[in-house]
């Protein structure tokens, strides 16, 4: 890595912590540059403005999402709860290269910069469309009960795997450090065999309870 790249980056993770914990209103350009281990008037020399900079951590975290989940969810897997068993998986790698990345996402709701509201806001519906997108589409929908319309089951789906989401989150904003991401994993991947229960018309066999 380049000296230029590394040095934006350690910017970037230390502005990553800091609009996590503070938002950006309350973040101090003053501590991220101490957090990156050099002075302000250097830190601005790669990032011209605060506003900036917290829209460059934005696209930081958009591109790790998309590289890190996005890309990689298993297409080819046809059955729904196999393929959000395994969007889980990628999740969890990616909140545990960058732990901080699930509160930046939380600190960023509103601002006082209009800029900054307008363009996250845009990010965010486009990102959700696009992830709900990759992990609905092309799936084998033979094994759903047949008593409820297939169209249905998948928007009940939707809506219980946010509002779980939602409540996660919500623990692991409280959790005191370090994460123990494991537990999360393991309360995801128990709420996924739970809908398969409710929404197939087979029982799961023994691989996939496991």
């Amino acid at each position: 890595m380049k000296k230029e790249d590394l040095k934006m980056r350690t910017i970037i993770q230390a502005a990553l912590k800091e609009f996590a914990v503070y938002g950006y209103d309350q973040a101090s350009t003053n501590r991220i540059a101490k957090q990156a281990g050099m002075s302000k008037a250097l830190m601005f020399h790669y990032i011209k403005s605060k506003e900036e900079l917290f829209l460059t951590v934005w696209s930081y975290c958009e591109e790790t999402i998309t590289n890190g989940y996005t890309k990689q969810i298993d297409e080819e897997e046809t059955d729904l709860f196999e393929r959000l068993r395994h969007s889980i998986a990628l999740q969890m790698n990616i909140l545990k290269k960058d732990p901080w990345l699930l509160e930046f996402y939380s600190a960023a709701a509103d601002t006082r910069s209009d800029r900054i509201n307008q363009q996250i806001h845009t990010k965010k519906e486009t990102d959700a469309g696009l992830c709900i997108t990759k992990l609905f589409q092309n799936i084998d929908t033979s094994n759903f009960r047949s008593d409820l319309p297939v169209t249905r089951s998948l928007a009940l789906i939707e809506w219980s795997m946010s509002g779980f989401a939602d409540e996660l989150v919500s623990e692991l904003k409280t959790a005191a450090p370090p994460t123990d991401f494991s537990k999360t994993e393991e309360k995801l991947n128990r709420f996924i065999q739970d809908l398969r229960i409710l929404f197939y018309s087979v029982p799961p066999t023994k691989e996939q309870l496991k």
